[in-house]
């Protein structure tokens, strides 16, 4: 909660949904300007080949093209869930590649879209019945403290349903999506993965995010942020699983001058 920028405040008397947080990358699907599908990633218009050709080959694929270029006004958010363990090995092993949309933005509106009416728009013959995000409760925050309860419960039936946790998103007059993740657990290096140092580097604004969200979980917890050696493992851990989750090289460099620089500007005011 401490990493919002109003603290949790920002949603206090207002409506929000809570959706699953699943475990794979975040992609966009739009008609581009000369009238293709085109598929996105988080930070560029065209993702890469092996995301590209991923999506494509999704059992569901050819219903979304056909919803996008129906509707070249909106944009579809998707999150591709590949074969193999997700990235923070939360979820279970899948066989094959697939997706679930978790938002669509509306160009004509300049908006976002409720997930009533995505509902609407997706779960229909005409469309086979696109796959989206589980949402799992609509409520009115009457406070930051209950909000906080709210998400602890989630938190439980997240660990239960192997999931990594929620998404509070409020749809206003601005719109609001803050994650709220469980803690990621350690993974082993696997000989596959010395292909690694082939990936690109992870941008420092991704190691910076991940740090912040180790220290705060660790405050959280009552634990020492300051002690290198309580700290460093759980910022380590998190490092690595943000590089997993965004396609970047694991193998990170820079960590502790991050932790300490990220020491210096949060936490030490």
């Amino acid at each position: 909660m401490e990493q919002m920028p109003e603290h949790g405040n920002e949603l206090v008397n207002k409506d929000v949904w809570i959706t699953e947080k699943r475990d794979g990358q975040n992609c966009v699907i739009y008609m581009d300007d000369d009238g293709k599908v085109t598929v996105g990633s988080r930070s560029q218009h065209h993702a890469g080949p092996e995301i590209d050709n991923a999506l494509r080959s999704s059992k569901k694929w050819k219903y979304l093209e056909k919803f996008v270029k129906d509707h070249p006004d909106l944009i579809v958010y998707v999150e591709h869930l590949y074969p193999g363990k997700s990235p923070t090995r939360m979820e279970q092993p899948k066989k094959y590649n697939s997706f679930v949309v978790i938002d669509v933005y509306d160009l004509a509106l300049d908006c976002f879209l409720l997930p009533t009416d995505v509902h609407d728009m997706f779960w229909n013959m005409k469309y086979g019945f696109i796959p989206m995000v589980n949402v799992y409760e609509y409520y009115y925050v009457e406070s930051v403290a209950d909000l906080e309860h709210k998400l602890k419960r989630w938190m439980k039936f997240c660990a239960t349903r192997k999931r990594e946790g929620v998404v509070v998103k409020y749809y206003g007059d601005r719109f609001i999506a803050f994650k709220f993740k469980r803690t990621p657990i350690a993974v082993k290096r696997e000989k596959k993965q010395i292909t690694g140092n082939m990936l690109p580097v992870m941008p420092d604004e991704y190691i910076i995010r991940a740090v912040t969200e180790a220290l705060y979980a660790l405050r959280e917890e009552g634990k020492d942020i300051y002690d290198t050696s309580v700290a460093m493992p759980t910022v380590a851990i998190y490092v690595s699983t943000q590089a997993r989750e965004h396609g970047y090289n694991t193998h990170v460099y820079n960590i502790f001058n991050v932790y300490i620089n990220v020491l210096r500007e949060k936490f030490m005011k």
